[in-house]
């Protein structure tokens, strides 16, 4: 599996492309299910700040699989986005 995500410049690809894709996925996501466009301004800035983050972070991110702090960081901010985006369209769908 390791060699699958290879360098890019001495960087894993997996850890530039991830962010850029779960982020857009769930924006998408936002605008696909009719979330109010207050709830989609906030969500999405906080989404930017948290891809941002993802994104430097994997500048540093270590090549291996296991105990990689990114990996790991990066799946609980995921969820973290995932319950939120959940949050976002269930209560837009209530009013």
């Amino acid at each position: 599996m390791a060699y699958y995500f290879r360098f890019i410049h001495g960087k894993t690809c997996y850890s530039q492309a991830l962010p850029y894709s779960v982020n857009t996925l769930l924006m998408a996501l936002l605008f696909a299910l009719g979330a109010e466009s207050t709830h989609r301004l906030s969500v999405g800035m906080i989404f930017g700040v948290i891809g941002l983050f993802e994104y430097f972070s994997g500048l540093f991110a270590p090549v291996h699989f296991k105990d990689n702090w990114w990996l790991i960081t990066f799946i609980l901010l995921t969820a973290a986005q995932v319950i939120l985006t959940f949050l976002t369209l269930h209560y837009t769908k209530k009013q």
